[in-house]
């Protein structure tokens, strides 16, 4: 009896189901695409509890007859392409035609549409596979398709989702996109009953992303419009302040199909040079127009990576336009005068704080014993290691003891905690993705000490900060705070406080050419050892640097 079978219908649909239909926002996904696909000039996203309980995508756009209404829910059903050919030409967004299929092998699926030649519509229900029903009814011309209870068939696949407002904001980013996209489409946003956003059709590229993406990215667009020869590269870049630690400030669009692309994007990292931090991202708003036939779509489950056909005459074309346009622009960081605090020093109060209240280690309250450790210039420390020769920067490593030492001591300080009350309040805007996140965590926020009230639509106003904050920009430590928690990291490890630790760790360490005992330096490789990260200092330097004993051998020519 052979092992291989066929896997049943059920089977099959629920597994190509996952590749489609990851979370509810690959189902929002699908379905303004196909509306996009269909002419639409208005789309209506509507979500209920995350859109596991609900999601209804309606349009105006051109509809469906009767006979494509019972068609569309098939497996590999299309009108976008007809043959092998038509792969190496993609206009539309979709083209496999998996999406209803594998949505509704997943979900209770219902599709109402009209024609635009047609004075009725047609209705059809499909439950998690099965057509349940099928009629006609009157309604506007265009298509609505609502999804109910999604995974409830497939409960493994529910566990395995984020929380409410995670998905939701994968939802909103998903939204978001297409709207800054396609100016010319009206998108309107419902979440669990109520109105989120209202986008007409029209809008200037910088009006939505005012709202979408708040004041700040608003206020430091540069404006990028390039054309060479087939190609053409428009839309905005962000002025080098506003990097972040993360990607999530960078939208990239080709034909305007939003993707995601290493390639893409390490060429306008590089553009910025050194303007940014080695380990910042650059944000940018771009859509990259080239001909169909040279850009391939079909090489990624749920379309969100494509291939160029040249990626080098890619990169270059995208290196070179960012570049000429960062060179032409007063990059001089504008700020008001409240914000000043915002320079490459670290926090004063801060700094003071844990000088005073931190009993950090000193190398040099250290004795004296016979041990052969051997210090060059008063600056290096030899000695052998397992594998050969160990040379450490004394500075370096004593700096990293005592930087681990200081920021073990803030997180666990209760200090922090103590409130500071503003002068006069800080009023912050958020994007729409930044105030779903501030929501999640409101708690832990306000625990560490802010005071935040709401203050119009997408706006807070900040009373109380906790002390060690005194002197930084409230709007930047709120937002890192939040980006800390959304990846898990310690809420108030923020670029800033880091900066003071390192530079306080720098100005407590031993310095070179201070000489140390032999019993100091033994102290100094122990202390080290036992460190998180003993290979380099908190600026990034590094600590130690082993020279094998296969090296050696070789530097005196005792092997080949």
């Amino acid at each position: 009896m052979p092992k291989i079978k066929e896997l049943p219908v059920k089977v099959v649909q629920k597994t190509s189901a996952g590749e489609v239909v990851e979370r509810p926002a690959s189902v929002v996904k699908e379905l303004i695409e196909n509306s996009i696909d269909a002419g639409a000039t208005i789309i209506k996203i509507e979500i209920e509890d995350s859109g596991l309980k609900k999601i209804a995508v309606s349009d105006n756009g051109e509809g469906m007859d009767t006979e494509d209404v019972l068609l569309s829910f098939l497996p590999h059903t299309t009108s976008k392409i007809f043959s092998e050919e038509d792969l190496a030409f993609v206009k539309s967004l979709g083209f496999r035609g998996e999406a209803l299929a594998s949505i509704s092998a997943v979900s209770e699926l219902t599709i109402k549409s009209r024609l635009v030649s047609e004075d009725f519509g047609t209705r059809i229900i499909v439950s998690f596979g099965k057509n349940e029903k099928n009629s006609t009814l009157g309604m506007d011309i265009g298509t609505q398709v609502v999804v109910k209870n999604l995974y409830k068939n497939v409960p493994a696949r529910r566990k395995f989702l984020k929380s409410n407002r995670t998905e939701t904001k994968h939802i909103f980013s998903i939204v978001i996109k297409y709207a800054l996209s396609y100016l010319d489409i009206g998108f309107v946003l419902f979440k669990d009953g109520e109105e989120f956003f209202n986008l007409i059709p029209g809008q200037s590229a910088e009006e939505r992303i005012k709202v979408l993406l708040g004041g700040e990215i608003y206020e430091s667009l540069i404006r990028l419009n390039d054309e060479q020869e087939m190609i053409k590269l428009e839309g905005f870049i962000l002025k080098p302040q506003i990097s972040a630690e993360t990607k999530s400030n960078q939208y990239l669009f080709v034909n305007k199909r939003s993707v995601s692309h290493n390639l893409v994007s390490n060429a306008i990292k590089e553009a910025y040079g050194s303007f940014l931090e080695p380990r910042s991202f650059p944000g940018f708003i771009l859509n990259i127009t080239i001909p169909f036939d040279m850009v391939d779509v079909n090489v990624h489950p749920r379309k969100e990576e494509v291939n160029f056909w040249n990626d080098k005459y890619i990169y270059d074309y995208v290196f070179n336009s960012v570049k000429n346009l960062l060179n032409s622009e007063d990059l001089t960081y504008k700020t008001d005068i409240n914000r000043l605090s915002l320079d490459k020093k670290p926090s004063l109060f801060l700094f003071q704080h844990l000088k005073e209240s931190v009993q950090y280690w000193d190398v040099r309250n250290v004795g004296n014993e016979n041990e052969e450790i051997i210090q060059i210039a008063n600056t290096f420390l030899i000695t052998e290691s397992n594998n050969g020769l160990l040379i450490v920067d004394q500075h370096a490593a004593h700096e990293r003891i005592i930087y681990e030492q200081f920021l073990e001591s803030f997180n666990n300080s209760e200090s922090k905690r103590v409130q500071y009350v503003l002068d006069k309040p800080k009023y912050i805007d958020f994007s729409i993705l930044e105030l779903e996140a501030l929501k999640e965590h409101y708690s832990t926020i306000e625990k560490l000490g802010f005071n935040l009230e709401e203050f119009g639509r997408n706006q807070y106003k900040v009373n109380t900060i906790p002390e060690l904050f005194i002197g930084q920009s409230i709007s930047e430590v709120i937002k890192e705070i939040i980006s800390n928690l959304q990846e898990n990291k310690k809420a108030v490890e923020t670029k800033k406080v880091k900066k003071t630790l390192s530079y306080l760790a720098c100005r407590c360490a031993i310095k070179a050419g201070e000489y140390l005992t032999i019993e100091q330096r033994k102290n100094l490789l122990d202390k080290l050892a036992l460190t998180k990260t003993e290979y380099t200092c908190p600026h990034g330097r590094p600590v130690k640097v082993e020279v094998s004993l296969k090296s050696l051998n070789k530097i005196f020519k005792r092997i080949k």
